[in-house]
């Protein structure tokens, strides 16, 4: 299926948070060969939901969406997650966030929705879950040396967090996306 073909039930950072996480990424890109980095183009973002279903649905997911726009505000985040691709020679860079009880009850009634009936659902669910935002994709399996901690983002609350829908791009990122 192209990648395109998926559309995504979202949270959108805070413009000053979504600028801090498009730097560290940009700056891991800068010491090491990445295959993307965020951007304008690959939008920071935590996926709550994927569907593989057309771009054409997204209003009809974005209609769904009103009653839970206010669910969630707030994550805290953790750490950084380096999870090697199977498959490729690969690297996936994550900012972590505690899934905290808002977000399983969020994830569990979206699941339960007449868009979540007509489409099948591609992401994790329920306990196996991991709330994160993707920083960038390396290359190989090599993490390179680098002191991120001024970027701000570790052991701290993410305020402002906004519900969006929008359609995927290329290793899953979020080409478009418009606020709920």
């Amino acid at each position: 299926m192209n990648p395109a073909t998926y559309v995504s039930v979202v949270l959108l950072p805070a413009s000053t948070d979504s600028n801090a996480l498009i730097e560290c990424s940009h700056a891991i890109t800068v010491a090491a060969k990445c295959m993307s980095s965020l951007s304008a183009i690959a939008i920071p973002h935590l996926t709550i939901t994927r569907f593989a279903a057309p771009a054409e649905a997204l209003p009809e997911l974005k209609q769904e969406m009103y009653q839970f726009a206010d669910s969630i505000t707030s994550l805290h985040s953790w750490g950084l997650r380096f999870t090697p691709d199977a498959h490729q020679n690969e690297m996936w860079v994550d900012l972590q966030f505690l899934k905290s009880p808002s977000l399983s009850e969020l994830q569990a009634s979206i699941a339960k929705t007449d868009f979540a009936h007509k489409y099948a659902i591609h992401n994790k669910q329920g306990d196996i879950y991991l709330p994160h935002c993707t920083l960038t994709i390396l290359e190989g399996k090599i993490i390179p040396v680098l002191d991120i901690s001024s970027f701000n983002l570790f052991h701290r609350d993410f305020e402002g967090l906004r519900l969006a829908v929008g359609i995927n791009g290329d290793h899953l990122t979020l080409a478009t996306a418009q606020f709920v």
